[in-house]
This record gives structure tokens, C-alpha cells and sequence, in this order.
């Protein structure tokens, strides 16, 4: 009967290649956005028929969500979206949705077509993702930010937690 030497070279050699993985896997998923009532920078927002205005024109508090649709936290959003869309709305709150596909009219409105996302489509706007992704620290959609009236982060999650943002609104 021969025994496996688990340090062999070649195992050593996997064992790191496996370590590496699951850390990249880590990191990348790990978003690292600005730290709470830090004052976020404005950017230019678009809406689906073109309309351009900033950030900082909305004089309202605003939760920011950014979805996507090949993740396994998307099932959340999927889930709970119209709820917190409506909580925003019962508070008097500006409701923006960006979609992580190309910045133009038909493949926002394509993405946005699933049935659990019929209820935001007049919430969806276009800007530069690439732009905003750095300004929030977005390494991985789909992801959630509340901003106060003046543009402060006040909440920022991966997985919003409704009871929690009923407690911040």
C-alpha cells in the first residue's frame, strides 16, 4: 500500500494555486466603498430618453442601486426591489436604478424588462458605470447605496437588509 505525500512539490504547487483563487475570489467580490457621511463627488446621471442632469440636482436623500443579472445575490433584488422602491417612495426619496450592460436606451430597457423588474423602469438611468463604479468602490454588482440630501453615504451594502434601511429612512 503506497502513502500520498500531501507536500509533495506538486501538491505544494496546487495547494498555493487553490489559495490564490479563493483569495482573488475574496477581493473581487468584496466592494469597498467611501466611508460613511463622506460627501460623494457628482457625476452626470442620463435618462432613458436622453435627459442629462447631475447628482447634486436632486436636493432629495436617494438610494442608488446598481443590479445585475448573472449573480448569485441577485436573486435578492429580484425579490425585494419593488419593496424598496416602495419604502423610498413613502419617504419622499429619489429612486435611481442603474443596470450593469452597455450605457445606451435599448440594452437598459432589455435588461430591465425581466418580470421582477417591471415595477422600476421609469427608476432606470444611464451614466458612466466605469465612473460611478470607482466613486462607490464597486468591484462587484449588484450592490446598494443611500445618500442623504447632501450627497453623504449613509448606507452602503451588498445584500440591503429591509428592516435596517426602514430604521435609516
Amino acid at each position: 500500500m503506497s502513502r500520498t505525500n500531501f507536500l509533495s512539490g506538486k501538491n505544494i504547487i496546487i495547494y498555493i494555486l487553490v489559495a490564490y483563487a479563493f483569495y482573488y475570489l475574496y477581493k473581487y467580490r468584496q466592494n469597498e466603498p467611501p466611508p460613511y457621511y463622506s460627501t460623494i463627488p457628482n457625476f452626470e446621471i442620463k435618462t432613458i430618453n436622453g435627459k442629462k442632469f447631475n447628482l447634486y440636482d436632486i436636493k432629495l436623500k436617494k438610494v442608488i442601486v446598481f443590479l445585475t443579472t448573472n449573480n448569485i445575490y441577485s436573486n435578492f433584488y429580484k425579490k425585494d426591489i419593488i419593496k424598496l422602491k416602495y419604502i423610498a417612495e413613502k419617504k419622499g426619496w429619489y429612486f435611481i436604478v442603474f443596470v450593469n450592460t452597455k450605457q445606451n436606451k435599448n440594452d437598459a430597457l432589455k435588461y430591465i424588462s425581466n418580470k421582477y423588474y417591471k415595477g422600476v423602469e421609469k427608476d432606470l438611468y444611464l451614466t458612466n458605470i466605469k465612473k460611478v463604479e470607482y466613486i462607490f468602490g464597486i468591484n462587484s454588482w449588484p450592490f446598494m447605496v443611500i445618500l442623504d440630501e447632501n450627497n453623504r453615504l449613509i448606507y452602503a451594502s451588498k445584500v440591503p437588509n429591509i428592516k435596517e434601511i426602514n430604521k435609516i429612512l
